[in-house]
């Protein structure tokens, strides 16, 4: 399966790591039909905010394994993905962003991932990119079935330090994967009258 073929190394999980970020990103963009870059500034309409977005995304777990060195970036422990449908579990930790009222933006962003139209759509842009990303020799001669491995990604609502009844503590220990850094999007606006990001 192709699975194998991204487990194989540090390298593998880091990049396929990556791909789940960007199915994440796309599937939002196709979703809300907005952008999620912040510096694009594209107008919500009927909404308490005018433009928003994602930011400081940090790949925490994948392939139900911590790949972050950051200490207090949340995994699942004991993750059991076939409870919905999936193979294994990836956590994404990321900022929300919005030029005023950005409460009101997280909790537009967290209806759409719940909504399970989101999912299916999530599972399809995921695929995709694995497909495009993964050498046609470990493809070629392979049925879907045995190739197609499905993540289970949680986003999980981390308000500050506190960890609610529907979160999970940090593991507390560091990756055994290579450290390297991946390029993320940390940059931050700089505009006065941008609310604080809110983790999620």
């Amino acid at each position: 399966p192709r699975s194998d073929y991204w487990t194989a190394d540090a390298d593998g999980y880091l990049e396929y790591a990556n791909i789940v970020r960007k199915a994440v990103i796309t599937t939002l963009e196709d979703e809300t039909q907005h952008s999620m870059r912040y510096e694009d500034q594209d107008v919500y309409t009927g909404k308490t905010w005018n433009y928003a977005g994602l930011t400081g995304f940090e790949d925490c777990y994948v392939f139900n394994r911590k790949i972050s060195s950051i200490v207090n970036c949340p995994s699942i422990p004991n993750p059991d993905a076939s409870k919905r449908g999936a193979q294994f579990t990836a956590v994404l930790e990321f900022f929300l962003i919005a030029d005023t009222n950005v409460v009101d933006f997280k909790t537009y962003i967290m209806a759409e991932i719940n909504k399970d139209s989101w999912f299916t759509a999530f599972k399809l842009v995921l695929d995709r990119l694995v497909v495009e990303s993964t050498p046609d020799d470990i493809q070629d001669g392979e049925d879907d079935e045995t190739r197609t491995e499905a993540i289970d990604v949680f986003v999980i609502d981390k308000p500050d330090d506190n960890f609610g009844p529907n979160t999970f503590p940090p593991t507390p220990e560091p990756t055994t994967l290579p450290t390297e850094e991946t390029d993320r999007p940390t940059d931050h606006p700089t505009d006065d009258s941008t609310e604080s990001p809110t983790p999620t």
